[in-house]
C-alpha cells in the first residue's frame, strides 16, 4: 500500500512539474509578464535552465517541486491547479 501512495505522489508531482512548466513558458512569450525574462535568457547556453530551454527548466522545477512537496504538499496541489486551469484554458480555445 505505502508503494501505491508513493508511485501516486511522485505521479502527482510530475504531471504538477510538467504543467507549472508550461505555464512558465507561456508567461515567458511577448508581450506576457515574464516576456522580458525570455528575452534575456533566449540563445544562451548557461541560462537554458533558467527558461533557455523547456527540458532543462522541467528537470529544476520537478526537483523544487520534490522539495516543496515534502516540506507542505499542499502548495503542490495548488500549483497543480493553476498549471492544470491554464492546460485547459489553452486547449478548449483552440
Amino acid at each position: 500500500m505505502e508503494v501505491i501512495v508513493l508511485f501516486a505522489s511522485l505521479l502527482v508531482v510530475g504531471i504538477a512539474s510538467a504543467l507549472l512548466t508550461d505555464f512558465f513558458f507561456d508567461c515567458m512569450a511577448d508581450n506576457m509578464i515574464l516576456g522580458q525574462w525570455g528575452e534575456i535568457v533566449k540563445d544562451k547556453f548557461w541560462l537554458k535552465p533558467l527558461g533557455g530551454c523547456l527540458i532543462c527548466t522541467n528537470f529544476w522545477i520537478t526537483a523544487l517541486l520534490i522539495g516543496i512537496y515534502f516540506l507542505q504538499p499542499i502548495i503542490v496541489v495548488i500549483v497543480f491547479t493553476f498549471g492544470l486551469s491554464n492546460y485547459l484554458i489553452k486547449k478548449l480555445n483552440g
